[in-house]
């Protein structure tokens, strides 16, 4: 069973007990380290804490574009798109590590965040998806599903228009799609999102036979259950 989440720190008495309830085994934080140490949380009884921080490298240049009141929802989308092709290749790294823990058997319920729940963790979900050959229309519903659950308070600077703000706080499916197409552009042009090259994209090379470097069909049924749990 595999979970995905925005920020633990404002978690309840009662949220932890429906934590627990789940009998989660351990929690994989994407968030950077300031941002980790400045909000802890804390766990539900029988859970592990595992840091696997990305840093959001864009985070100053978007700070001071709000901070100064000129952004606009073009310019901010821009820099979510960096972030985003940042993430799908020089952080495939962090990916790998996440897919290693979710294919321990005593890692799983296993839950993994970032603040938003939305970028960092949208992608690492997406990336699981795809190497299980999900559909694009599955995986763009998961994604955009941020749009209902999340309660969208995240802090943004008072002074930052509107629009700007919206674009930080929406989905966007162009932007995973384009990181999904560079983190796969340096195996070739045969490899499509359906595919995806399981064994070096997500690091299941132990679990890996054939040709075409596919799970094997006992695989697929297995991680297939702990996903449509979620």
């Amino acid at each position: 069973m595999l979970f995905r989440s925005d920020a633990l720190h404002r978690l309840t008495d009662q949220d932890l007990l429906t934590l627990e309830a789940t009998g989660l085994s351990t929690l994989c934080d994407l968030r950077g380290r300031h941002e980790a140490a400045v909000a802890p949380f804390r766990l539900p009884p029988g859970a592990r804490a595992v840091p696997l921080p990305i840093e959001p490298r864009i985070g100053a240049s978007l700070r001071d574009l709000l901070a100064n009141g000129a952004a606009t929802r073009a310019e901010t989308t821009r820099l979510l798109g960096i972030a985003y092709l940042k993430y799908a290749t020089e952080q495939l790294p962090v990916y790998r590590q996440l897919c290693d823990l979710i294919l321990e058997d005593d890692r799983r319920p296993l839950l993994f965040h970032c603040s938003a729940g939305k970028d960092r963790t949208g992608l690492g979900a997406a990336l699981i998806l795809t190497a299980l050959g999900v559909s694009w229309e599955q995986i763009l519903a998961d994604y955009v599903a941020t749009d209902r659950f999340w309660r969208r308070d995240h802090p943004l600077p008072d002074e930052a228009p509107e629009e700007a703000k919206q674009a930080i706080l929406d989905a966007h499916p162009a932007l995973l799609a384009a990181a999904l197409e560079a983190a796969v552009a340096p195996f070739g042009s045969e490899v499509s999102r359906s595919h995806f090259y399981v064994p070096v994209i997500c690091g299941f090379t132990k679990y890996v036979s054939g040709a075409g470097g596919r799970i094997p069909r006992a695989w697929w049924g297995r991680i297939w259950l702990y996903w449509l749990s979620y």
